[in-house]
């Protein structure tokens, strides 16, 4: 019986033995597991972080290039007024030119038909 009582023992040893190391495989595998969710849920949280970062990146370009736009577009209309002004200038300055040439055409024409009216008088 005591012999008996041993191998039982032993048996149970061997057994305890085994479920000890299927305990310590599981407890492994739970473990790779574990790592193995803790990485995705880093890398989501980086993926995640670089996409807030993008996007808030994105939205400062776009505030950028839209305050670019505003101040040239407030250029563009200065340098339009501008140009408006001096074109109404060159035209205000080509009509006193042109009234000037058609005072002097008339001018001339008198003076003309004056010095053709002394030739025929002159004639007779």
């Amino acid at each position: 019986t005591t012999e008996a009582l041993l191998t039982h023992v032993a048996g149970a040893e061997r057994a305890a033995h085994s479920r000890f190391l299927a305990n310590t495989h599981e407890l492994s595998v739970l473990r790779l597991h574990i790592e193995a969710r803790v990485k995705e849920a880093a890398l989501l949280m980086s993926e995640k972080t670089t996409a807030s970062l993008l996007l808030h990146t994105s939205e400062d370009i776009v505030s950028q290039l839209r305050s670019c736009l505003v101040s040239q577009a407030s250029k563009w209309e200065i340098e339009r007024q501008q140009f408006v002004k001096d074109n109404q200038n060159f035209a205000d300055e080509n009509q006193v030119n042109a009234d000037v040439a058609l005072r002097s055409i008339e001018t001339l024409r008198e003076d003309v038909r004056q010095e053709q009216e002394g030739m025929l008088s002159a004639q007779r």
